[in-house]
């Protein structure tokens, strides 16, 4: 569960990229983000995880002040960037294995989930490729593939969708997949994707623009 009470956020005096935004989303719940690429929809992504500080206001996750949260114990959350983070210089095994080591898994349970993630999305040539020698297409995918190696309760995703409608269709059948019913997750969303709003089953949709939420 996701709460977003009277949240202001500037960059500059006098300028707010997130201005009084109130907002909730239920477990299970599936919420589409949709506005222009200025309107806030990202800032408010990062906000939630808490990659953006906030000046005013109050975030909760599963009832607990976003201040307050250890990640590694009260909740696991899954954020997917439009720009996301590897090491450049590693292959696609490494990259995805560090996540599992971290948490202690063991080399034949990393072994067989990255195997099914990397099945699930058709990449397994990319297996043993380097990051850096990747499409942005392919980064994407890699990318989910990261985040369908764990379960999570709150799923974040931030305007990753492409002009490929094919490549948007195996994103859409990954999520629908990998996100279990008792999950809220939340979708950006730009004014022009809003076909994909059914196929993503999101239950209900709030507009920005500049920063604030519109009727």
């Amino acid at each position: 569960m996701i709460e977003v009470k009277n949240v202001y956020l500037s960059y500059i005096k006098e300028y707010f990229a997130l201005y009084n935004i109130n907002l909730e989303v239920k477990d299970g719940e599936r919420l589409g983000l949709v506005g222009d690429s200025e309107s806030g929809k990202t800032t408010l992504i990062r906000a939630i995880c808490g990659l953006e500080k906030i000046d005013k206001g109050e975030i909760y996750l599963n009832k607990i002040n976003l201040k307050k949260i250890n990640f590694s114990k009260d909740l696991d959350l899954v954020y997917i960037s439009s720009k996301p983070v590897f090491f450049e210089n590693r292959t696609v095994y490494y990259n995805l294995s560090y996540v599992l080591k971290i948490r202690k898994v063991s080399e034949s349970v990393i072994n067989k989930k990255i195997n099914n993630a990397l099945k699930l999305l058709n990449i397994e040539d990319l297996k043993e490729r380097k990051i850096k020698t990747l499409t942005p297409e392919e980064k994407t995918l890699v990318e989910l593939a990261r985040a369908g190696l764990r379960e999570a309760n709150v799923y974040l995703v931030d305007d990753i969708f492409v002009a490929n409608e094919s490549l948007n269709d195996v994103i859409v059948n990954f999520f629908n997949i990998l996100i279990s019913p008792q999950a809220c997750a939340v979708f950006a969303l730009n004014l022009n994707e809003e076909n994909l709003i059914e196929k993503l089953k999101i239950t209900r949709i709030i507009k920005l623009e500049n920063g604030s939420i519109v009727d």
